[in-house]
């Protein structure tokens, strides 16, 4: 599920506090050490002027894809070029911080942009999940987009980079923060079992973007696959009370009830999300398939 800022009611607004815990949990952070390292290797392996499309296809040469998410935890940019490992979110990330240690034209003017099933990645688009690209600008006031996992960078009007995927999404740095810490938690709970450090991740991503309704979702995860069920459901409620308007997380409860057996309050909250408006359409084309079924077996009496 990606997060929709739009749809969040009552934004809490951002404080100091958040900032600063955004900063301590940097995923951006590079040692001096790193970036000098970094400068020189570049050099080494590029005679000519820096460009974007040559940083990233550096970054994808240099780094190795981590299928398996084997790290566990939070691993900033620095961690990802000394271990010259990282998944996707990991090596975009690394690429975002070296971009202007590289080209220092572009210092201030790259962006982070999360897409949810990217187009042209083959496949099934369901299979593909989160993730980021880095955006900046290039001639005739065209959007370069670049992804160090593919080694390429893409160049197009804004409106079609934008609409690269199933939704996507801008992040600023406080929100970036909180999604990389977000990210660690899953994958420290739903890959590692690691519970207790997921939680710690999934809290402090909370005070740092507290409207993030996806961090409650993936909270509900992790007490899901620890079989605290009472405490995912309240979980999953509260993505609700952030995000009332929103067919997502009515969908998320409808799917948690469905997998429990109680398929009555699924179909409830299946159709609270069909009566409610989300831009993504899988989740649309889902919950009417889910809801569909359910109310046939239902009045079948296959319940």
């Amino acid at each position: 599920m990606l997060y929709d800022p739009s749809a969040v009611k009552n934004r809490i607004s951002v404080d100091s506090k958040q900032l600063a815990l955004a900063r301590k949990h940097d995923p951006l952070k590079l040692s001096n050490e790193s970036k000098k390292e970094i400068k020189m290797l570049f050099e080494t392996k590029n005679s000519e002027s820096p460009s974007l499309g040559a940083v990233t296809n550096f970054i994808h040469s240099e780094i190795n894809y981590n299928f398996r998410h084997a790290y566990e935890g939070l691993r900033n940019a620095d961690g990802v070029w000394k271990a010259r490992l990282g998944h996707c979110i990991e090596q975009n990330l690394l690429l975002r911080t070296v971009i202007p240690e590289l080209i220092p034209e572009l210092k201030q003017k790259t962006k982070l942009m999360v897409v949810k099933n990217p187009y042209g990645y083959g496949g099934s688009l369901k299979d593909l999940g989160i993730h980021l690209f880095v955006l900046a600008p290039s001639k005739n006031n065209l959007v370069a987009r670049a992804d160090a996992v593919a080694g390429d960078v893409l160049v197009a009007k804004k409106n079609e980079i934008k609409d690269s995927g199933v939704c996507s999404e801008y992040l600023n740095h406080r929100e970036f923060s909180a999604f990389c810490m977000q990210d660690a938690g899953e994958d420290l709970g739903l890959i590692h079992k690691k519970y207790d450090e997921a939680l710690d991740c999934l809290d402090i991503a909370r005070q740092i973007d507290p409207n993030n309704y996806t961090i409650q979702i993936t909270k509900g995860d992790v007490f899901f696959n620890m079989e605290e069920f009472e405490k995912a459901e309240k979980a999953y409620k509260q993505a609700i009370k952030i995000a009332p308007n929103l067919s997502d997380v009515h969908s998320n409860l409808g799917n948690f009830y469905s997998v429990l057996g109680e398929y009555k309050s699924a179909t409830k909250a299946y159709l609270n999300a069909i009566q409610r408006e989300t831009r993504d359409t899988e989740i649309t084309e889902d919950t009417i398939k889910n809801h569909t079924k359910l109310v046939g077996r239902i009045s079948s009496g296959k319940f």
